[in-house]
C-alpha cells in the first residue's frame, strides 16, 4: 500500500477527518492549534479559534459544532461563532479531545485532564436542544467514537486507561442511553495505543494506532482483518472521504 500526503499542513495534532458531501470537502482539526481545516483537491482553507479544538461535526444548517476547550461551539458556514455552550461544572485543567455526531444528530465529545491524571476526563453529549449530558465519568483520555451502521452500538476508546481497548456499548439512538459494554479489541505490547475510530460500509471498524505506525481493520465481532502500516508513528484518526467515500484519510501528529 502506498500512502499519499493529502495536506502538508504541518499540524501538531491532527484529529477527526469527516467528509462533507454537500461541499465536497474533508473537514479535520489541528487540536493544539485550535484550527478547523476544510480540504478539497487542490486547496485547503482553515479557520483558527482561541484555545484548542478536539473535533468538528457537521451542522444541518451549515457550519460546524466544535468541541473546543471546555465549550461546545456552534459556527456558521463562514466559520463565525454563533453560540458557545459551556460544560456545566467542568473541572479545572481539562479540555475536550475527540468527538463525533451520532446517528440521531447528537454531538458526543470527551475530555482529558491536561496532565492526563487517571480518571480526570469524562464523556458528554450535546442534545439537539443544546442541553449537555454527562454520559461517562472516570475517563482518563476520551478518544475514538464510532457507531455501527444500524446505530445501535457505540464503539469507544479511553486511550489513557491502564489497558486501552475498544469497547462496544449497546446504544439506544432514541434516548442516547448506553448499555453495559463488552470488550471488542485488545492491544498488546508494541501494538500502539488505540486512538480514533471509524466504521466502513461493511460494518467493520478502523482504528488508528498512536505510537503504532498503523491503522487496523476489525470485523464486527472483533476479528482482526487487516493491519496497514503507516510511514509515521503517531496516527490519530481514520475517516473515509471522496465522492464515493472510497478514500481512507488518516490524521497524524508530531
Amino acid at each position: 500500500m502506498e500512502w499519499e500526503i493529502a495536506v502538508a499542513a504541518g499540524a501538531e495534532l491532527g484529529e477527526r477527518p469527516v467528509w462533507d458531501d454537500r461541499t465536497g470537502e474533508l473537514v479535520w482539526v489541528d487540536l493544539a492549534a485550535g484550527t478547523v481545516h476544510r480540504h478539497r483537491p487542490g486547496g485547503d482553507s482553515a479557520v483558527r479559534y482561541p484555545g484548542t479544538v478536539g473535533a468538528a461535526g457537521l451542522r444541518a444548517a451549515g457550519g460546524h459544532v466544535l468541541a473546543a476547550g471546555t465549550d461546545f461551539v456552534l459556527t456558521g458556514p463562514d466559520g463565525g461563532v454563533e453560540r458557545r455552550i459551556p460544560l456545566p461544572g467542568a473541572p479545572a485543567g481539562v479540555a475536550f479531545n475527540d468527538g463525533a455526531v451520532d446517528p440521531a444528530g447528537r454531538f458526543w465529545a470527551g475530555t482529558a485532564a491536561l496532565d492526563l491524571r487517571p480518571g480526570g476526563g469524562a464523556l458528554y453529549l450535546l442534545e439537539a436542544d443544546l442541553t449537555v449530558r454527562l454520559v461517562l465519568d472516570g475517563v482518563t483520555e476520551s478518544n475514538g467514537l464510532a457507531w455501527n451502521l444500524a446505530g445501535d452500538l457505540l464503539h469507544y476508546v479511553d486511550s489513557g486507561a491502564p489497558e486501552p481497548r475498544v469497547r462496544a456499548f449497546p446504544y439506544d439512538k432514541r434516548t442516547g442511553e448506553l448499555g453495559a459494554p463488552r470488550e471488542l479489541a485488545r492491544f498488546g505490547p508494541g501494538d500502539g495505543i488505540p486512538d480514533g475510530l471509524t466504521v466502513d460500509r461493511e460494518d467493520c471498524l478502523w482504528v488508528a494506532l498512536w505510537e503504532g505506525a498503523a491503522v487496523r481493520r476489525y470485523g464486527p465481532d472483533g476479528t482482526l482483518l487487516a493491519h496497514l502500516p503507516l510511514p509515521v508513528r503517531l496516527a490519530t484518526c481514520p475517516g473515509f472521504g471522496g465522492p464515493g467515500l472510497d478514500l481512507l484519510y488518516v490524521t497524524t501528529a508530531r
